[in-house]
């Protein structure tokens, strides 16, 4: 969507559990967002004690708290009947779901930041918002558990067995490549706030780890010994709240980390914790062919837009 002088304009969209995108700010349908609030930053919880006799509070840390968005808007309609069909449309919309919704806005220049959203008020269709017979103003909240904002797309680098040269002419007797996977390399963040990675390993390997070197952080999957056998994958998923480690087949491997794996705090640094946003990783596994490989996938966070 562009404005009259060509430039693309910001555009603000709700999209449901069952990815149907509704545009807010939708000056082609009569949507006129009025204003919009939440975007910043979000609430934060101070940790603190008090030990005995003493004066003020010991700082121990801080949480962040979710994130409610407010936005009204109005819509305007042909007629009294579409107007409740339009109440339809919206209600079934952003009703409570098990599963998220997403809040994005594009920004000016195409770039665009999400929220996994629910409904937390709003909606209530009172008479008093009404403006005439065929238009409304709607009122809404909706709520990010997890405050801090993506920017897509998703991004990702692969660790894999360096390729065998063969560059004619070549030296005999030439040095085959090792079947251990042991790659290091640079995992760079854009944005305002650590990520928590998702890291796919696809067999055949034995004993993944997966180490960032500068947080002096590692996922290691050994316990007892480990086979992903050629064809298989394992999910280690690293997202608030989530914490997993699933083979393709729903097998359960979290009984399979070594007691010094760093599941929950196992993060990569962004720009305002370390120099670059740059993230020294190392890949490790045995038993490797060129079908193996180590996947990190990331999105740049922002704690505010």
């Amino acid at each position: 969507v562009a404005d009259d002088g060509g430039v693309m304009a910001e555009g603000w969209y709700f999209i449901d559990p069952n990815s149907n995108s509704y545009r807010i700010d939708d000056l082609t349908a009569n949507r006129v967002l009025e204003a919009i609030g939440g975007m910043g930053m979000p609430p934060v919880k101070n940790l603190k004690t008090v030990a005995p006799q003493q004066h003020g509070e010991t700082f121990r840390g801080f949480r962040l708290k979710p994130r409610v968005i407010n936005f009204p808007f109005v819509a305007k309609v042909a007629s009294e009947a579409a107007l409740y069909t339009d109440h339809q449309t919206w209600l079934a919309a952003m009703k409570p779901f098990d599963t998220v919704a997403k809040f994005r806005r594009e920004m000016a220049d195409g770039s665009q930041y999400e929220l996994d959203v629910r409904y937390h008020g709003g909606l209530q269709m009172d008479t008093k918002d009404r403006i005439g017979v065929a238009a409304e103003r709607y009122g809404v909240q909706l709520i990010a558990f997890d405050p801090v904002w993506r920017k897509l797309p998703l991004q990702n680098k692969t660790f894999t067995l360096p390729d065998l040269d063969l560059t004619l002419p070549f030296t005999l007797p030439a040095t085959l490549p090792s079947s251990l996977l042991d790659d290091t390399d640079t995992v760079t963040l854009l944005g305002t706030w650590r990520a928590y990675p998702v890291i796919t390993l696809t067999g055949p390997m034995t004993n993944p780890k997966v180490t960032n070197l500068t947080t002096n952080q590692k996922i290691e999957i050994s316990v007892g010994g480990v086979v992903i056998a050629g064809g298989e994958t394992v999910t280690i998923d690293l997202s608030p709240g989530v914490k997993t480690v699933k083979k393709n087949d729903g097998t359960d491997l979290y009984s399979k980390l070594t007691t010094d794996s760093d599941i929950f705090g196992f993060y990569l640094k962004d720009p305002t914790e370390v120099s670059g946003g740059v993230n020294q990783v190392n890949a490790y596994a045995s038993a490797c062919t060129s079908a193996s490989g180590v996947k990190v996938e990331w999105y740049h966070r922002f704690i505010g837009i």
